[in-house]
């Protein structure tokens, strides 16, 4: 249907949010937290797409409201006329494709990448990466929740894929007020797929796997790596399926030990390195334990991958993160050669990028020694970001060498 704005005199129907807050949303900043809305119509239900305004009743924004989440409204078009908003959905989900199609030719380089990113491509809470023949659709919001066979049946349409399957983040979806089963929509199996990624290849386990099944956003980091590696020992630490330490081995490296906690994630290292007919040293271990054990034993490495989990998921837990940060990347440059290089990652949203440098040059200076950044880095280029939103522009890449 269309979604029309509704008048009353001078009073428009829609919820009304603090003007302080009007100009970070005239910047198309794509989020309203509850303590910033004023008043809410009775008539309003969760998923609803309403129009948002000021205090003094100027339009902002329509946006997916959910009263039951600390994020009360997540805007979706800046644009006041009336649309359909099933077409809209369909016409942003094509203008996706495209994009990473026509100006990014992806294709090119591999056949597994993001096609929706979220706020990114103006599609807040709906993320779909596409694993050569199959599509992992995670829905994050109510609104996309009620409307995931539309969004099916367009994937379907657009992109050339067997197998289609669905699921969410349970902490978004408990928030957002709606349960879904993993499941494949399209297709089926048992969730593994052959990626192609430069011409190394990745198996990559869907069902039940970490993100969507593989970490597209450092495609590009992991190149700069294979440029670094030549001739170098070399430690990728958080390694999950080994794709930083396929790209060193390819870029030339002498040697390369692979750790990572998890049993699960190391079986895909194995057989990642069998695929591509290399080999490397396995380690089930906690990240921080074995560089602690590294430096006990005199081991030294002349470049080193911390690729870590999100160390500060809330606002809360900031403080906590950035002195997870200082102690792991202090105990990497302890086994880190003289001129070695440092190539450190945070993919949390509360860390921003100043922030994180800072701690790194701090734990090099604890040591007695200087950083010096050879280059920042972030997310791949289809994990779109939001200009007037720094959250969305998550990934951290920081790559040094430590005198």
């Amino acid at each position: 249907m269309a979604i029309m704005v509704k008048s009353q005199g001078n009073h428009h129907a829609g919820v009304v949010v603090n003007d302080r807050d009007k100009r970070l949303l005239r910047q198309h900043y794509p989020w309203v937290f509850g303590r910033s809305v004023k008043a809410v119509p009775k008539d309003i239900a969760d998923g609803d797409l309403v129009p948002v305004y000021s205090e003094d009743r100027e339009f902002i924004a329509w946006g997916f409201f959910n009263g039951r989440s600390q994020l009360r409204i997540k805007l979706f078009e800046w644009r006041e006329e009336s649309f359909n908003l099933k077409e809209k959905i369909r016409e942003r989900i094509r203008r996706a494709y495209l994009f990473r199609h026509q100006v990014l030719k992806i294709t090119g380089q591999t056949d597994a990448y993001r096609l929706i990113n979220s706020e990114g491509d103006s599609l807040p809470g709906l993320i779909v990466d596409v694993y050569g023949g199959s599509a992992v659709v995670q829905v994050n919001l109510l609104a996309f929740y009620q409307n995931l066979n539309l969004i099916i049946e367009t994937l379907g349409d657009i992109v050339q894929v067997d197998r289609i399957l669905v699921k969410t983040d349970e902490h978004y979806a408990e928030k957002e007020g709606f349960e879904l089963r993993e499941r494949w929509a399209v297709g089926g199996g048992d969730g593994r797929a052959i990626i192609r990624d430069g011409d190394l290849l990745f198996a990559v386990d869907l069902l039940g796997a970490q993100k969507t099944g593989f970490y597209l956003d450092q495609r590009d980091n992991r190149r700069v790596v294979k440029g670094l590696a030549a001739g170098k020992r070399v430690l990728d630490c958080f390694c999950f399926s080994g794709a930083f330490a396929l790209w060193a081995l390819k870029g030339g490296a002498k040697e390369v030990v692979c750790v990572d906690s998890s049993e699960k994630a190391l079986e895909l290292a194995r057989e990642n390195l069998r695929l591509n007919h290399y080999a490397a040293r396995i380690v089930k271990a906690k990240a921080f334990d074995f560089l602690k054990e590294q430096a006990a034993g005199g081991e030294r490495f002349d470049l080193i991958i911390l690729d870590p989990p999100k160390f500060a998921p809330k606002k809360k837990d900031y403080a906590k993160a950035m002195k997870g940060y200082f102690e792991l990347n202090r105990m990497a440059m302890q086994i880190l050669n003289q001129n070695g290089i440092l190539v450190s990652c945070s993919c949390s949203q509360q860390v921003d990028q100043e922030s994180f440098v800072a701690v790194l040059n701090q734990a090099a200076i604890s040591l007695g020694r200087e950083m010096k950044v050879i280059d920042v880095k972030t997310q791949a280029p289809d994990h779109t970001f939001v200009p007037s939103c720094p959250e969305t522009r998550y990934l951290k890449c920081i790559i040094s060498e430590i005198e």
